[in-house]
């Protein structure tokens, strides 16, 4: 049985989250940022928020998914994307 949904769908991963997280921390610790590292800021503070709701969404999918199983043990057929 397999109730894997490709986390690469989201358009974001572990490792996205982990370097966004890296940029904010980096971009934090500037004692006087210029308005383009305050932007940056601000820009990778709201992609993280993304990031981390849609790695979220697909855990969540992943979790929740139903088999489609026959009682015979035969797979259904794939269902056509909507």
């Amino acid at each position: 049985m397999d109730n894997s949904v490709s986390i690469a769908e989201s358009r974001s991963t572990a490792a996205d989250i982990a370097a966004v997280q890296r940029y904010i921390g980096a971009l934090s610790a500037i004692e006087n940022p210029t308005a383009a590292q305050r932007t940056a800021l601000a820009t990778y503070k709201a992609r993280l928020t993304d990031y981390r709701a849609r790695y979220a969404a697909a855990i969540d999918l992943r979790a929740s998914e139903s088999a489609n199983v026959k009682d015979d043990l035969q797979p259904l057929p794939p269902e056509p994307d909507l």
